[in-house]
């Protein structure tokens, strides 16, 4: 799903069950490294799906991956993100904050 040239938007529905089974085996974890994962993605793996960003966190939203709560609470950090995780990255999660300020105010 997360590689370059595929339309994340498009690919989720198809990668969606593994992802969502990966995350629910994790526990209470689970959802914050999905987004540690998510944010990775936009930031360093592939940033020209930036275009997609706020379009995929409205599917995410939609299906109730991440509900308005969490999201909004994790971008006044509100919701710490996993340190002890190898997914954890402060200035990846800060430029991907920036990037989904729209879609929080939104949310609110």
């Amino acid at each position: 799903m997360f590689q370059g040239k595929r339309n994340v938007v498009k690919s989720w529905s198809t990668f969606e069950p593994a992802l969502l089974r990966l995350v629910k085996s994790d526990g209470e974890i689970g959802i914050k490294r999905l987004l540690q994962t998510i944010v990775l993605y936009f930031i360093k793996r592939d940033p020209t799906q930036q275009k997609f960003l706020n379009a995929f966190m409205k599917l995410l939203y939609d299906q109730s991956v991440f509900s308005d709560q969490f999201l909004i609470e994790w971008h006044e950090k509100k919701i710490k993100s996993d340190k002890k995780c190898a997914l954890y990255d402060r200035k990846s999660e800060k430029a991907f904050r920036l990037l989904i300020n729209d879609f929080v105010q939104w949310l609110k």
